[in-house]
């Protein structure tokens, strides 16, 4: 069983490793970014901004089973625009859960959690946004199980030089 927990300083390595890993998973898999697109140094660049930032305003959570840290989801409450008067949402930015620990419900008990804060935290009607890679049909069925549908607005992505 996992315990979910909001991160700590002490975790910093062992998310800098995951999220290393989720990286890597959108290069290889889902094609999102491009090998060039990576950061040669990642580790310290990741260490530094976790430091910087501080993780309770970070807004990480981190589930822990038997004694080390395997899964992670990051998140952020924003408000939406003065068209929707200001309501806060719950954004979630990346949820992941190392490869021998998927399906044992920790994704689940990430989620659930997700929905407690968000409720706990004023969201209108207790939303949660997220984006996924269009072609990464494992999230959109795990996403699909706890109701979240295709929204009506189209994210578009400029590059900047």
């Amino acid at each position: 069983m996992a315990i979910i927990r909001y991160a700590a300083k002490k975790d910093v390595p062992e998310l800098v490793s995951m999220v290393k890993g989720l990286l890597l998973m959108h290069i290889c898999r889902f094609r999102s970014f491009s090998r060039s697109e990576m950061v040669h140094n990642l580790d310290e660049v990741l260490g530094k901004d976790y430091l910087k930032v501080g993780l309770p305003k970070k807004n990480v959570l981190v589930a822990e089973a038997e004694g080390e840290i395997v899964g992670f989801c990051e998140f952020e409450v924003s408000l939406s625009s003065i068209v929707f008067k200001k309501r806060r949402y719950l954004y979630l930015h990346d949820l992941f859960i190392k490869q021998g620990y998927r399906k044992r419900g920790i994704g689940r008990m990430l989620m659930q959690r997700l929905a407690e804060i968000a409720k706990e935290r004023k969201c209108a009607h207790s939303r949660i946004e997220l984006d996924v890679d269009a072609g990464n049909k494992e999230a959109l069925a795990f996403y699909n199980k706890f109701g979240f549908k295709p929204g009506k607005r189209v994210r578009l992505i400029r590059q900047v030089k």
